[in-house]
């Protein structure tokens, strides 16, 4: 927790008095930042959860320290998925074709059920798309992102896209589907085993309560967003971060002072 405090430290010396936006930040994270440096006087922007799976030893173990129902419900979707291949995608131009592959099914299936309307503002907006497959394909071009896509009768029915380091993975964007046979959650619980099997250690599942999450055995993680750096931005910051977490951080990047 100090090398992250003094990594913050450092990247506010490099921005000359800009602000920077944190976010998902441990909270004993602004405990150590104020101590580090008199800069980082952090205000909290939005408290969340962030489902976790802290994973040791094989799938067995795994679903040993599940609950009967939760490992019931696990087993018989490997069982179902073992009709089905798990295929992972690590080239950058492919990983950004995936997203971009899911994106427009989940608008498609967002539109027919009458979801688009809870969208974000931002996530209504084309520009969000090209966002973030355009950071799909340069996180992968330097591997820290892979799309895991479930075939099945040689379709790609589902995918999720994974941020990578080490040992440790957070899943970012999930399709979205109508189908009854479920196949966003077979996804899921095959990549889940074949992250064990690679010797992951920690999954965030990322922030927010599904229920999908807490199915695989999730426990919840405390997090925030914090803003370090100039105090009446910051304070603009916090009004936008309520209206929508991505005008805040095209607020952060955009300013210069």
């Amino acid at each position: 927790m100090e090398a992250s405090a003094q990594a913050v430290a450092a990247v506010l010396s490099d921005r000359a008095g800009r602000p920077l936006l944190l976010e998902s930040v441990n909270p004993v994270l602004v405990t150590v930042l104020r101590r580090t440096d008199p800069r980082c006087n952090g205000l909290v922007v939005n408290w969340d959860t962030n489902p976790r799976l802290e994973l040791s030893g094989d799938w067995e173990e795994y679903l040993g320290r599940l609950t009967g129902s939760q490992r019931a419900d696990v087993r018989r979707l490997a069982r179902r998925g073992a009709e089905m291949q798990l295929r992972s995608v690590h080239q950058a131009d492919e990983v950004a074709v995936s997203t971009r592959r899911s994106l427009e099914q989940r608008r498609r299936v967002w539109s027919e059920t009458g979801l688009a309307t809870k969208m974000s503002s931002f996530q209504r907006e084309p520009a969000w798309d090209e966002f973030l497959v355009d950071a799909a394909r340069s996180l992968a071009g330097t591997g820290l992102a892979t799309v895991d896509e479930l075939v099945f009768q040689g379709d790609v029915v589902a995918s999720l896209l994974w941020l990578r380091r080490g040992a440790w993975l957070l899943a970012y964007h999930r399709s979205a589907e109508r189908s009854q046979m479920k196949f966003g959650r077979i996804l899921e619980v095959l990549s889940v085993q074949d992250a064990v099997g690679r010797g992951v250690r920690t999954i965030d599942l990322g922030r927010g309560s599904e229920a999908w999450k807490y199915r695989l055995g999730a426990a919840d993680v405390a997090i925030c967003d914090v803003v370090v750096g100039h105090a009446r931005l910051a304070t603009l910051a916090t009004m936008a971060a309520r209206v929508t977490p991505f005008l805040a951080r095209r607020l952060v990047r955009r300013s210069g002072s």
